[in-house]
C-alpha cells in the first residue's frame, strides 16, 4: 500500500485562471517543471469559483481580464472572502485607471506578463508563506483551563 504524502510535504496546488488557453497551458507546463501541482485551469470567474470549491487549491494565479460576468479582481475578492485562498494577479498590461482595491493592497501579489520564472517562483513562495502565517486552524485549539481560585480549590475566600 502506497503512503499518502502529507499536506506539509507535498507541493502546493495552484489553480490557473487565464482566458487565453495557450497562455494557460504554457503556464501549467512552467509550474509543473518548477515542481508545483496544477489543480486546474479556468477561463472565467464562474469556472474558477467552481474549481476552487471542488479542489481547494493552495494558491490561485489570476489574469485580471477573463471571460464571463466577473473580472479577475471580482473573482479574487470572492475566493478570498469565502476560502482565504491567496491570489497572484498576472496581467499583460496595466490599464490606465486600474487601481488595486484598498482591501487587496496587502493581500495580493501582482505580476506583469511575460512572466519571469524567478519572479513567479518568488511570488508563489511569498504568497504561500503569507497563507501559512494567516491560516486559521482546521479545528478549534484546546484552551488551557483557567487557574482555580481559592474557593474552587476548596478554600473559602
Amino acid at each position: 500500500m502506497a503512503v499518502k504524502k502529507s499536506r506539509s510535504t507535498e507541493k502546493a496546488s495552484i489553480l490557473i485562471v487565464e482566458d487565453e488557453v495557450i497562455v494557460a497551458m504554457e503556464l501549467r507546463e512552467k509550474l509543473t517543471a518548477m515542481g508545483w501541482r496544477v489543480s486546474g485551469l479556468a477561463t472565467s470567474g464562474a469556472e474558477a469559483i467552481a474549481s476552487a470549491e471542488a479542489d481547494r487549491p493552495d494558491l490561485v494565479l489570476m489574469d485580471i481580464t477573463i471571460k464571463g460576468e466577473m473580472d479577475g479582481i471580482q473573482t479574487a475578492h470572492h475566493l478570498q472572502a469565502r476560502h482565504h485562498i491567496p491570489v497572484i494577479f498576472i496581467t499583460a498590461f496595466v490599464r490606465p485607471g486600474l487601481r488595486r482595491p484598498r482591501a487587496f493592497k496587502d493581500s495580493f501579489i501582482w505580476l506583469s506578463k511575460p512572466l519571469v520564472d524567478e519572479d513567479l517562483l518568488q511570488a508563489i513562495r511569498r504568497a504561500l508563506d503569507g497563507k501559512k502565517k494567516t491560516a486559521k486552524p482546521d479545528r478549534p485549539r484546546r484552551l488551557k483551563p483557567a487557574p482555580l481560585t481559592g474557593r474552587q480549590r476548596g478554600r473559602g475566600c
